[in-house]
């Protein structure tokens, strides 16, 4: 019995002493690369890799609307839980000020386990046990980053790449469907909407609808293998994305608004690889074909089949 104290951890999880005292170990160098690596979790380089892939990756279109899918689940799942328990981020030395957002879970660290994570299941490239090594790697990293920049507790990192890799086990049970990952998507944002969460809870509700259409919509379609038709075609998302923000703001933000701008616009990144057959055959998409892609797409590695 009085041995057992002296067991207990001088620092809990879930206080910023853990964060001081892991910085603390951590050399300066070090410091320096994690506050740029720890972007390799942020939302919008986790979407333009998943989009990217999706309209220029080779192999299985389903396998790459999947990814797509589990971005939009981790999304509904970060949001939810960070606005129900709307727990403040930590406070230390270094922590930046005005830091947005709510620090319970660590969406970095969730949307980088699963969205690694499911890379490393669907990839065909090297070994599986080499691409699980590099995805557990990165997700490591991205979380200690966030720890040591001081905008996540300890705890908030660990349930985050819980949740994470919790998301890819969902996806194989639903064995790899990307509709079945946008339903389950839209019940939780659902649900996290109706108990009160409103931490980017609609732009997941849209996502999650326009990826049902959207999904539907193409399966069956089928996809340009122009590079340069794909990429013209995307060119059209900027805007599209100007006009519903601009619909937006004229609205102040109502979340009926909201959720119809985010859904057409995901339907509309799942649906560009079948328009983009309408502008094959243009002149000017020809010349970009020839001059920047080749005639073959991106060297992308390929999706499992």
């Amino acid at each position: 019995m009085n041995g057992f104290p002296s067991l207990v951890p001088a620092y809990q999880f879930y206080d910023a002493q853990t964060n001081e005292a892991v910085r603390d170990v951590v050399p300066e160098p070090i410091i320096w690369l994690l506050t740029h690596v720890t972007h390799l979790g942020d939302g919008a380089v986790l979407v333009v890799l998943g989009v990217t892939l999706y309209w220029f990756g080779a192999g299985d279109r389903r396998q790459r609307a999947f990814v797509l899918a589990i971005a939009t689940a981790s999304l509904a799942v970060a949001a939810g839980i960070k606005g129900i328990f709307a727990i403040p981020r930590p406070e230390t030395a270094f922590t930046p000020l005005e830091y947005p957002g709510y620090s319970f879970p660590s969406a970095h660290a969730l949307g980088a386990a699963a969205i690694y994570g499911t890379l490393a299941v669907v990839l065909n490239i090297w070994t599986k046990r080499t691409r699980i090594l590099i995805a557990g790697i990165v997700i490591i990293t991205v979380m200690l980053s966030r720890v040591v920049i001081g905008v996540h507790y300890v705890e908030d990192v660990i349930v985050g790449a819980l949740l994470g890799t919790g998301l890819v086990l969902i996806g194989m049970y639903f064995n790899r469907n990307p509709y079945s990952v946008f339903t389950f998507a839209l019940v939780i944002s659902a649900v996290a909407f109706v108990i009160g969460s409103r931490e980017f809870t609609t732009l997941a509700f849209g996502a999650s609808i326009g990826g049902m259409v959207g999904w539907q919509y193409v399966r069956d379609q089928e996809f340009s293998s122009s590079g340069a038709a794909i990429a013209v075609s995307g060119i059209l998302a900027i805007p599209l994305m100007l006009g519903f923000r601009g619909v937006e703001l004229l609205l102040f933000s109502h979340w009926p608004t909201e959720i119809f701008m985010y859904a057409v616009l995901t339907a509309f990144v799942l649906a560009v690889p079948v328009w983009a057959k309408q502008v094959e055959d243009w002149t000017a998409v020809n010349r970009l074909q020839d001059s920047v892609f080749s005639r073959r797409q991106p060297n992308i590695p390929e999706m499992d089949d």
